[in-house]
């Protein structure tokens, strides 16, 4: 099939977007699908030289959807944005070549709105990875809004989620219920080996407010102490290093960041929960298909999941202490924790992976 993979979101090279983009490109090439991205005009030349690897790259898209309201933030000037997003996309998705079907990896709603003005008359699929009114505090009504036009005019567009709290928050939305959950697109790389002792924590992604990057001094600093060794990752390239040879910084982007996952025992995501209480992590995702348990937020989407699967332990406020605590219990349950998380490693490929999602997206019927 002639596929074309579209994605105003894809510009730098950190986060989410290249991550999943570069997977689901280099599969779809792999399966013998001729795909073709789409992305932000404004693409790096790093980013662009990562996907040029494994698809034909066109920079097309003039609005990203993380672009705030030029006029303020007021539900007036969010409702005016997502209009002229949605007309902005549509006119771009014009000048895109023929082909048999589009993939949105990761899609939001003024998106979806522009597939729906745009009308190219062919199957469509997307991944909802956030919650309505994310970016947005109209994002039930415009979802709702958008969903019915699509089914008036029967646009043919397969939507589906990541995680599982998702469903409660979009499948009222639907006009007709249809709504997949679609598979991790995160692969397992190795079979894990037992695990013994916990001795090296990781973080790992774009280091951010969000995630807890003002923890860290403080957090790092007590980790040693307590005679931990540190892999930290951020793909922003901005962390600073203290000179400790029992910390090791991985800057930038990582091709196959799972192959840096794997040298750690126990991975730590000490983000804000109310943040993540409906995204997931990739950073989880992609561990937890490694066999590493994982320390997370209650509360989260990430936390439920890791609490559900018994791989890691939970901490219940956003600071360092709290984190520190959840570490400490881990390691203090690791011999539980970890044999969890070798469970969850042993079946992930029968139910996740980037070939499970791309095949989900492409089963556009169902």
């Amino acid at each position: 099939m002639l596929i074309n993979l579209m994605d105003p979101a894809l510009r730098i090279a950190t986060g989410h977007h290249l991550d999943i983009d570069t997977d689901v490109a280099r599969e779809l090439a792999r399966a013998g699908h001729d795909v073709h991205v789409y992305s932000h005009m404004d693409i790096s030349a790093d980013a662009r030289g990562i996907i040029a690897a494994h698809a034909g790259l066109t920079p097309i898209f003039r609005v990203s959807p993380y672009s705030g309201p030029p006029g303020g933030d007021s539900a007036a000037d969010e409702t005016a944005a997502y209009t002229r997003a949605a007309r902005l996309v549509a006119e771009d998705l014009r000048r895109v070549r023929a082909a048999d079907l589009w993939i949105w990896p990761t899609l939001f709603s003024s998106q979806h709105s522009a597939c729906v003005i745009a009308d190219p008359g062919i199957p469509m699929a997307g991944c909802i990875m956030v919650e309505p009114t994310y970016l947005n505090s109209a994002g039930r009504t415009l979802w709702r809004r958008t969903l019915a036009e699509a089914h008036s005019k029967k646009v043919r567009f397969a939507l589906g989620i990541l995680e599982p709290v998702l469903r409660d928050e979009y499948l009222p939305l639907t006009v007709d219920g249809r709504l997949k959950t679609f598979p991790f697109p995160f692969d397992r790389i190795r079979e894990p080996g037992p695990g013994k002792k916990l001795l090296t924590v990781g973080f790992f992604g774009n280091q951010r407010d969000e995630k807890g990057v003002a923890l860290f001094g403080t957090l790092i600093d007590q980790l040693l102490a307590h005679g931990f060794d540190i892999v930290l990752h951020d793909s922003s390239g901005c962390s600073e290093g203290q000179g400790n040879p029992r910390l090791r910084l991985v800057l930038g982007f990582v091709q196959n960041l799972p192959a840096e996952i794997i040298t750690c025992d126990l991975v730590v995501i000490p983000y804000r929960a109310d943040e993540y209480k409906y995204k997931g992590s990739g950073i989880v995702w992609s561990a937890l298909a490694n066999g590493i348990p994982v320390v997370a937020p209650s509360g989260s989407a990430p936390g439920k999941l890791v609490e559900g699967l018994g791989a890691g332990k939970l901490f219940d406020a956003f600071t360092a202490a709290s984190v520190l605590q959840a570490i400490l219990d881990a390691r203090n349950d690791y011999a539980s924790i970890s044999r969890a998380a070798r469970e969850v490693s042993a079946s992930w490929m029968k139910q996740h992976g980037v070939r499970k999602f791309v095949e989900a997206m492409l089963d556009f019927e169902t």
